[in-house]
Order: structure tokens, then C-alpha cells, then sequence
């Protein structure tokens, strides 16, 4: 296990370029069959109590958690430290507006919480977390809400379920989400859920594909899906059986589904990619589908990927698909660009009791603006050795230039950014960005922050500050699960508004969500015409529930 590590770390670039000359090979996947129907009202239970999403073993030994902090404390030692380049004028620009903020679902007994929130034209948030599943309306009344558990019931799957993702289509008005189950190649599923209308309280389709599709000793871990014109784009990675998910890493699939069949309650006619292995360490890892900024649709769908794991590294992976499955020159490219900024991978963050995780450098988000591509991800700030985000711009995704800059601060820490689109008018490029936030003396929280059509990007502005430092797991090294990614999704019919999730720390130590609206600077919102009524508040005073 120790030659492999060093394999993964140290291949030449020429022996990677060799591997993928023919990375990716085409086969095509099963018709996948309605499995079952769940009417989202009869699936709610809000009170209904979950377990720990635990993951990693103490870091000792050859673990991966030994592995990924040995790598940590080398890029701190190693670091050379250097000023960042000033290729943009920030806090000459508008922070972004907060127009509305509430509570999400939470969960005081489940870390992390993996936010994600997608949110309908007619004003239907839909906010999951490990776990759970909740609706609300934008003023966060509840609408509905249930544990994932509960919403698949209809399949019979006993195994955990976890890692959920969810994604509003407004070009046809309905919702799906993905989650996975299970953590073996006898027990992993993937679940995918169609919203039969554009009412979430409604009906969904539930299908369920097999984690395990090529029949190995291995598990899928850590979707991620975009939509194009006609279908699912879904990523997943292959992890071999009693091997932590990094070192017992095989290799990325990308799933191409039909999502008018899923919306329609129809058998699913599904594509499969799964690359040629020219050993375990020449796999391209973490492939993220870019998405589309718009509710205009393209039919083709970008990836990108990084060297997540390397204490310094330039390297950014490009794949392409030309179109849906039943394209005729259907085919996948793959090209190796070279980001004019290094990126490495992050230092944990310290918070006022242990520390909290960053995990790696990976992709963790990607637009598509016209041929403009804009992607974030954890990294290292090479300034002063905090946590901080990493901002590429591929302004022309034919090209192969990739324009970089670090976002980060001196006083905080930062992570698990996301980001959506604020344009308004055609030609616009601006969006919001989001990242968690956490010191030794600020509680864990988020904040976000504006980046105009210049490209130039506002002070960081807080959404959520922490009422405490974040203690679930309770263990000796001080180890916190923080929240493997964050939600961001534009209003599509309030062009400049997006909603965001993401988690803060609570008064009692655990770890929480909150939702908000958040805008570009300037704009109003449908939020600030609301009439404001009078309420009797008990008990008084009250922290986010009564």
C-alpha cells in the first residue's frame, strides 16, 4: 500500500498523458425500471431520530486519515510562502445583499451534514442533508420533511443512506435527487428520485442502480450531477471493499441518464463510461460535471478534475461529452490544462477545541457561462498557510487557459466553497460565491462574497455566524467532521438571487444548517415586499425554533 501512495503522488505527467489516450470506454448501461412511487407527504416523520455518519479511524498507523494529515503537515512545513497574484481589485466591490434567512433540517446527532438545496420558480426550497430531506417555503415555513430512509421506503433497501444531492430542472419545472446507500459492494445503491411535478410535497419516481455495475469487490462513494437538455449527468467514485475511500480509491464512472423517462415514471435508459485502467493510480479522480449557470440547457456536459491529494500541483483535467447517448459520433475527450496559479491541498482548520476537516484539493463546483467555465475548491493559501478557496476561470473552454486566483483572508479560514450565477443581461459572468468560515476565535460559520463582470470580487460578507465551536464525535485527536460541500442555486426567474445551505455551529456544540437568499449587490428582491406582521413569540427570547 505504501509503493501505491507513492505512485499516486509522483507519476510523471507523460506517463499520465499515455493513460489517457484512452481513458474512458463506453458501454451501455441496463433499462432501469420504475421501482417504486413515494408520495412525499406520507414519507414525512420530522421527528424521527438518525444515527452518525462516521467515517475515518484515528490517525495512527497506515490509515488514510494518517496519510492525508502526514500530507497536511508536509505542505505546512514545506510551503514557500509567497504573495498572491493581485489579479483583482477586492472590496472596490459590493458584498452581496442577505435578503432572508432561517433554519434548516437538522439533525443534533448526524455529522457532517453534506448541504446541498435546490429551489423552484414558484418558490418551493428544497434543502437535504445526510440523512434528510425538508421543504419550506421562502419565508422557511415547513412544507414537508422526512429522513432519507423513509422517503425510499418504497424500494426496500435496508442499507444506510447518505451523501444526498439535490437539483431543480427549470426548463422543465421538477426536481431530482440522488443519494447513495451503502458502504460495500454487497449493499450499494444508488437511489434517484424524480419530482412527478414541480411540487416537492408531491409525487416522486424512484429508481435504484446498482453501486456496484462492473461486478468488483467495490462501492459507489460521493455523487455529483448535473442536468443537460435531455438528461442526468451523474459522477461516482469506486471504492474497494474495507478500504478507506481515498486509498481504496479504483476509479471515477460517469452515469448518462434519461431524465424525461425518470420524470415520466418510465424505464430509464441509461449510458455507462468507465475508464481504462492503466493501473489504480492512473484513474482520473473526483470528475465533477460543470453546469449549466442558465435554465438554458446545452446537450453536450464538460467534467473537470484535479490532483486533489499533491502539496503543490498546476494540473487541471478536461473531459467532454459531445452530446446524449444517442448521439451517433458520441465519443469523450480528454485534455490536460496547465492553471497559471497552483493550487495544494488544505491545512485543517483549527477551531477553539480540536480542529475541523478540509479533506483534499478536489473540484467541489463548476459553471458554465456561455464558452466561460468558472470552478472552486479547497486549498492551501500560500500566503499564510490558512485554508482558503481556490477560483478558477477556463474563459474559453475550447482554449487551454486556465486563469487562477486564491480567496482567503488572514484572520479566517475557509472551505467547501460553491458558487451560482447573478447575471441578468446577456454578456453578464458575475456570481456569488460560498464557504464555510471558521479560527481559534470565531465559531464556525459561513459567508460569501460578490464577483462582478470584471472578475473582481467583494470583502467577504458573513451569512451565518457560529453560536460555538463544533464538538459531535468527541474523540481524542480533536477530529470534527465539518460538511463535505455546500448548496448554491441561482432563482431562475429572479434573475441576480440564489439560495444557499450550508452549516454553522450551535449554541450546544452541534453542527447545523441554515438556509438564506442571498443577491446581487443592488438588486431588490420578491423577499423585501413582504408584509410584515406582528407575532407572539413563546418562549421569549427563543433561538430559531418555537
Amino acid at each position: 500500500m505504501a509503493r501505491l501512495i507513492v505512485l499516486v503522488f509522483f507519476l510523471s505527467l507523460s506517463c499520465f498523458v499515455q493513460a489517457q489516450e484512452a481513458a474512458f470506454r463506453k458501454i451501455q448501461g441496463p433499462l432501469v425500471p420504475l421501482s417504486g412511487v413515494v408520495f412525499a407527504q406520507e414519507a414525512q416523520n420530522t421527528l424521527e431520530g438518525y444515527i452518525h455518519y462516521l467515517e475515518a479511524p484515528s490517525i495512527n498507523g497506515k490509515s488514510y486519515r494518517a496519510f492525508l494529515n502526514r500530507q497536511k503537515n508536509r505542505a505546512l512545513q514545506e510551503i514557500t510562502y509567497k504573495p498572491q497574484l493581485e489579479s483583482q481589485s477586492r472590496g472596490m466591490v459590493a458584498t452581496p445583499d442577505i435578503y432572508i434567512d432561517f433554519s434548516g433540517n437538522n439533525s443534533a446527532v448526524s455529522t457532517p451534514q453534506d448541504n446541498h438545496i435546490a429551489i423552484s420558480n414558484a418558490g418551493q426550497v428544497v434543502s437535504v442533508i445526510n440523512q434528510h430531506i425538508a421543504v419550506k417555503n421562502t419565508q422557511g415555513e415547513w412544507l414537508f420533511a422526512s429522513s432519507l430512509e423513509s422517503f425510499a421506503s418504497p424500494l426496500g433497501i435496508l442499507a444506510n443512506k447518505y451523501d444526498p444531492r439535490i437539483i431543480y430542472d427549470a426548463q422543465e419545472d421538477r426536481f431530482v435527487l440522488v443519494f447513495l446507500a451503502g458502504y460495500n459492494s454487497g449493499s450499494t445503491h444508488i437511489i434517484l428520485a424524480f419530482s412527478e411535478t414541480g411540487d416537492a410535497t408531491g409525487n416522486w419516481n424512484l429508481y435504484s442502480l446498482s453501486g456496484n455495475p462492473l461486478s468488483l469487490n467495490t462501492w459507489s462513494d460521493y455523487p455529483m450531477i448535473a442536468l443537460s437538455d435531455k438528461e442526468l449527468f451523474l459522477s461516482i467514485n469506486l471504492i474497494y471493499d474495507n478500504e478507506p475511500w481515498e486509498t481504496g480509491f479504483r476509479e471515477t464512472l460517469i452515469w448518462q441518464l434519461d431524465k424525461m423517462s425518470g420524470y415520466n415514471g418510465q424505464a430509464l435508459n441509461t449510458l455507462l463510461w468507465t475508464s481504462t485502467q492503466y493501473g489504480q493510480e492512473n484513474s482520473i479522480r473526483n470528475l465533477i460535471p460543470v453546469k449549466y449557470a442558465t435554465e438554458s440547457l446545452g446537450q453536450d456536459m464538460y467534467f473537470l478534475s484535479n490532483r486533489n491529494f499533491d502539496i503543490e500541483n498546476d494540473t487541471l483535467f478536461v473531459l467532454h461529452i459531445n452530446g446524449d447517448m444517442n448521439a451517433s459520433d458520441l465519443a469523450i475527450e480528454t485534455r490536460i490544462l496547465e492553471c497559471d496559479l497552483p493550487y495544494g491541498v488544505p491545512p485543517n482548520v483549527n477551531q477553539q477545541q480540536g480542529y475541523l476537516s478540509t479533506n483534499d484539493a478536489r473540484v467541489l463546483d463548476a459553471m458554465r457561462i456561455g464558452d466561460a467555465v468558472h470552478f472552486v475548491s479547497n486549498c492551501m493559501n500560500f500566503d499564510n498557510g490558512r485554508s482558503a478557496i481556490y477560483h478558477g476561470h477556463i474563459p474559453n473552454i475550447e482554449e487551454d487557459v486556465v486563469e487562477g486566483q486564491l480567496i482567503g483572508s488572514d484572520t479566517l479560514s475557509y472551505a467547501y466553497p460553491s458558487i451560482s450565477y447573478t447575471g441578468i443581461e446577456e454578456g453578464d459572468r458575475d456570481f456569488i460565491l460560498l464557504a464555510s468560515h471558521a479560527s481559534e476565535s470565531v465559531f464556525p460559520g459561513f459567508s460569501a462574497l460578490y464577483v462582478d463582470n470584471n472578475l473582481d470580487f467583494s470583502d467577504w460578507i458573513m451569512v451565518r455566524e457560529g453560536e460555538s465551536y463544533i464538538d459531535m464525535l468527541n474523540i481524542s485527536d480533536g477530529f470534527e467532521r465539518w460538511g463535505d460541500y455546500t448548496g448554491n442555486q441561482r432563482k431562475y426567474n429572479e434573475p441576480g438571487v440564489v439560495w444557499v445551505s450550508s452549516s454553522y455551529g450551535r449554541f450546544n456544540r452541534s453542527n447545523n444548517t441554515w438556509l438564506a437568499s442571498l443577491g446581487r449587490p443592488g438588486i431588490s428582491s420578491v423577499e423585501e415586499t413582504k408584509e410584515l406582521v406582528e407575532i407572539q413569540l413563546i418562549p421569549n427570547p427563543a433561538r430559531e425554533q418555537f
